[in-house]
């Protein structure tokens, strides 16, 4: 895929209705099929428009991929930003602080599940999604991090924990990386152990 993958918006209503079922066609099939579901022959066929129109908005398949990539963003974004919007202040007592940010992360990924599947699963598949992965992967690192509130170092090794930890769970389930931890509840009180360990591992090194 190309550094940029150009997208260009359309300006008559007519094709902006055609391209917002573009959109939501494109997310529909990566969501079901993953990225080799993502092809401009299934999204002109499904959302019922042409192949020279699909063109006229993305150059081929790449900007295919890019288009499809960013609208889905937009509502893993809007999720992010309810979940951390919900998140005590700084003047909550730090274990309530990390109870928080582990139950606003979990539910995030949860409620997010089917779609993130297939967008980790692309970030090995398409190095322009795993770099945009990585973007939107310390975006969320760093709101978490910032919601701790323990400082950087603590706040950024927690939330790091927290992060590859969800995105095991997500696409192997709460069991994969611990039989301790057989299911969601106890997969968020585990990660709020580990979470206040590392707290006061830091805290006690000061």
């Amino acid at each position: 895929m190309t550094d940029n993958p150009a997208v260009r918006a359309p300006k008559q209503q007519r094709s902006r209705d055609a391209w917002d079922r573009v959109l939501a066609v494109g997310v529909q099939l990566f969501t079901e099929g993953g990225l080799e579901a993502l092809t401009v022959t299934a999204v002109c066929r499904r959302a019922g428009v042409s192949a020279p129109s699909l063109y006229a908005r993305v150059d081929g398949r790449a900007g295919l991929i890019a288009a499809v990539y960013e609208h889905a963003m937009l509502t893993i974004r809007a999720s992010d930003a309810e979940v951390v919007g919900r998140l005590p202040g700084p003047d909550a007592p730090q274990a309530a602080r990390i109870a928080a940010v582990v139950a606003a992360a979990a539910e995030q990924f949860s409620r997010n599940a089917r779609l993130l599947r297939p967008i980790i699963a692309a970030s090995l598949q398409d190095e322009w999604v795993h770099r945009r992965g990585i973007e939107e992967a310390q975006r969320l690192i760093g709101e978490l991090s910032a919601a701790l509130g323990i400082g950087e170092e603590a706040g950024r090794d927690i939330a790091t924990m927290l992060f590859a930890e969800l995105v095991m769970s997500t696409m192997y389930g709460a069991d994969f990386a611990s039989p301790f931890a057989p299911d969601a509840t106890g997969h968020r009180d585990r990660l709020v152990r580990m979470a206040t360990a590392r707290a006061e591992a830091i805290d006690a090194g000061r």
